[in-house]
């Protein structure tokens, strides 16, 4: 045997160089550094931002303060503080009655009372209004339902009324919430990273300052969305939630899961999903009279249920990636079209297909299709994966839009072809609460290109503009620069779990990184198409985004995953490189579709969309248009004109000096005015609904009308002819 001695290897120049900083303590200390200088960024963006958004939410807190100041319904002296508010109530005795029951609730009962919302919940007992006949408006109301126990003690109408002029905060508190869960959420991030660079952690140094800045434009939003001094404040919880996503975050990193017993488990991950499933349905509740059933035991397991599916699913590819790729159906004499046609074997698919089948079954019962959607999505992309090639992925799609279109055909579930409906004509579209996306379009197009403004804006008017319609509160005050960021955001967090997948360990750890992605992924984009009009609307959440623990603890779970796989990479799997890069050519075209989507409606169309009117269901069953409420408040702020008869008598007016000398105007001409006007008032109708064929004016004749149904009743015809008949002998 000759034994050949390898000639000694010629070094260039700086192949030297490039082998040390491939060393594995460079390329750990380079990563150090990165996520440091990252986070620094991030950290100073999201400072200044909240900061931002703080100052507009208190600049604008002033100009809702009513001209004679607010009551603190934490710091009553007594109950007749509150007599003075209470305008909707006529008899004093009754003014005071409801006095006493909000002082007990604001000062004694349990729990403290987070927002001025919270007095809807007061009752009174049915038996101490019978037994006091000067109860005259809680008289009427307990004889509409006469079998009541209880009755409430306010209405909607009386709390819109009073709220103006009721805080449960001061500013101070305000502020002092803002800036510790600013601090909270800085604080969690640089504590991670701070362990993890005692840890030696050498995986990824993009994605922790991707995070900060996604879930700083969260509390940016949740800040936005609500009256610093009446309302709930939901960034103090959804601090709360990221620190707690964050600790997941840290425990799941630590995992080897290409390692572990859970790459060779598929039916313990499905079997548990399919039983937090059935809990679910038999136990579960959901918000509104849908019949959707999202919360169990006061969190949300949707989101552990699709991450456990995604384990499922790795675990199964991760095993017969081979199999898929090199076996398929047999040609048979009666089956001659396998020649032409690679289709997999049944059996390899078969209990897969069989326990997708369960969990998509499961949505449908459920009614909640927006998971079910996602799901399939991440089935059919690793299945794509694994099986090399996308003409079965193609087909599933059809398979599904096929079932989406028979749903809507046979009206069940009924929220199909509701959504359907909605998204086919999102102005006029016949269903109850059909104005959603409407609302999230007038949001956007009012951001336009550069938005209001943190703080500055009026997300609170977008329905569910903390949950699912967040997007179109970001939209709204960050313009559409804000919503690319957000995008790009995405994409990063996209692009990094894909290229961490194509260097994991183990093609278990690569399926799983992929999951991830897509169940991040796809549930952006998801949201935001069903936003802004390109898919139907589904009901998922948005990703560090969305308000809510069980959704920010799932996703940052998912995010430690994917970390602890890439502390763990090798080389580049080439078996999955082009796969996985036609999968990331789908998914950045989608996100240029959302893009250039929101570019339509927020820059190049802004001005349509932001005055059109919407047809729609109300709550009474009525359809009436509706405009777009940002609008119409800033209609509201300019100074209009008196309408006058022909005599000179004003029929309505915005002139203070007037609305004050109204009395006298309407004595020395001998009328009695139907209502007698509050300086504080903005406008007044002197003879309320009675000139509404004159003046015009629909919510305030409207909203008198209701007020004062029973005065018109009684004086309608006698009022008329008295004024007609003076108004002729005056001419």
């Amino acid at each position: 045997m000759r034994v050949i001695t390898p000639a000694p290897v010629r070094l260039r120049p700086f192949d030297s160089l490039l082998l040390a900083q491939d060393r594995p303590e460079v390329r750990r200390a380079r990563g150090v550094t990165l996520e440091l200088l990252g986070l620094i960024a991030a950290s100073v963006i999201v400072t200044f931002g909240v900061a931002l958004a703080f100052a507009g939410k208190a600049g604008r807190a002033g100009d809702d303060t009513p001209a004679g100041g607010l009551v603190s319904l934490h710091a009553l002296g007594s109950a007749a503080d509150l007599e003075p508010v209470l305008t909707t109530f006529s008899s004093p005795h009754e003014r005071q009655v409801v006095a006493k029951a909000i002082h007990r609730r604001a000062t004694t009962a349990d729990p403290r009372l987070e927002h001025v919302g919270g007095l809807l919940d007061m009752t009174l007992p049915a038996s101490e209004i019978r037994g006091d006949r000067r109860l005259v408006q809680l008289g009427e109301r307990l004889a509409r339902r006469p079998d009541a126990t209880e009755v409430a003690v306010l209405t909607a109408t009386d709390l819109a009324a009073i709220k103006p002029h009721l805080a449960v905060r001061t500013m101070k508190a305000f502020a002092g919430r803002s800036a510790r869960s600013l601090v909270l959420l800085l604080a969690v991030f640089w504590a991670a990273h701070l362990v993890r660079r005692w840890r030696g952690r050498d995986d990824d140094p993009v994605l922790l300052p991707a995070l900060l800045l996604l879930c700083g434009i969260g509390v940016m939003a949740m800040l936005g969305l609500r009256d610093p001094l009446r309302d709930t404040m939901p960034v103090t919880i959804f601090a709360g939630g990221v620190a707690a996503g964050i600790a997941v975050l840290l425990l799941a990193a630590e995992v080897d899961y290409e390692a572990s017993q859970l790459r060779r488990a598929v039916i313990l991950p499905l079997a548990a999903a399919l039983t937090v499933a059935m809990a679910l349905l038999l136990f579960g509740s959901g918000p509104g009279s849908s019949g959707v059933k999202v919360n169990l035991l006061g969190a949300q397991p949707v989101e552990v249920i699709r991450l456990l599916v995604v384990f499922a699913l790795a675990a199964y590819f991760g095993r017969r990636i081979e199999l898929l790729r090199a076996l398929s159906e047999p040609v048979t004499p009666d089956r001659p079209w396998l020649r032409y046609f690679r289709v997999p074997r049944w059996r390899d698919v078969r209990p897969l297909a069989v326990s997708m089948g369960l969990v998509l079954a499961f949505f449908f019962f459920q009614k909640d299709l927006g998971p079910a959607l996602v799901l399939t999505c991440v089935f059919l992309a690793l299945y794509g994966i694994g099986r090399g090639h996308g003409a079965f992925v193609l087909t599933g799609f059809a398979l599904l839009l096929a079932g989406f279109a028979l749903a809507y055909w046979i009206g069940e579930p009924a929220t199909v072809r509701q959504r359907v409906q909605i998204w086919s004509n999102p102005w006029n579209n016949g269903v109850p609460g059909g104005n959603q996306i409407a609302h999230g379009l007038w949001a956007l197009s009012t951001g336009g290109a550069w938005g209001s403004g943190p703080g500055l804006g009026s997300p609170q008017m977008v329905p569910a503009g903390h949950t699912d319609f967040v997007l179109a509160a970001v939209g709204e005050e960050l313009g559409f620069a804000g919503l690319a960021v957000v995008v790009l955001l995405y994409a990063v967090l996209g692009w990094r779990c894909l290229h961490i997948a194509l260097r994991a360990p183990g093609d278990y750890s690569a399926f799983l990184a992929v999951g991830v992605a897509l169940g991040l992924v796809v549930q952006a984009l998801v949201i935001a198409g069903g936003l802004l009009g390109l898919v139907p609307l589904s009901g998922v959440v948005t990703p560090f985004l969305s308000y809510g623990r069980s959704s920010m603890l799932a996703n940052c779970f998912a995010v430690g995953v994917v970390l602890a796989i890439a502390q763990r990479r090798g080389p580049v799997r080439e078996h999955l490189r082009a796969p996985v890069r036609a999968l990331a050519g789908v998914l950045l075209a989608a996100a240029l579709a959302v893009t250039g989507r929101a570019a339509w409606i927020q820059v190049v169309h802004a001005d349509d969309i932001a005055s059109a009117s919407s047809l729609s269901e109300q709550a009474d069953g009525g359809y009436r248009f509706e405009q777009n409420p940002r609008l119409l408040a800033a209609a509201r702020t300019l100074m209009r004109g008196t309408i006058y008869d022909r005599n000179g008598l004003p029929l309505g007016t915005s002139r203070p000096d007037e609305i004050a000398s109204l009395g006298t105007i309407y004595r020395a001409a001998g009328v009695t005015p139907a209502r007698e006007c509050d300086r504080t008032e903005s406008r007044c109708y002197p003879l309320g609904g009675f000139t509404f064929h004159l003046t015009g004016d629909w919510n305030a004749q409207s909203n008198w009308g209701a007020r004062n149904s029973s005065y018109i009743e009684r004086e309608s015809d006698a009022q008329l002819k008295g004024y007609d008949d003076r108004a002729r002998a005056r001419a």
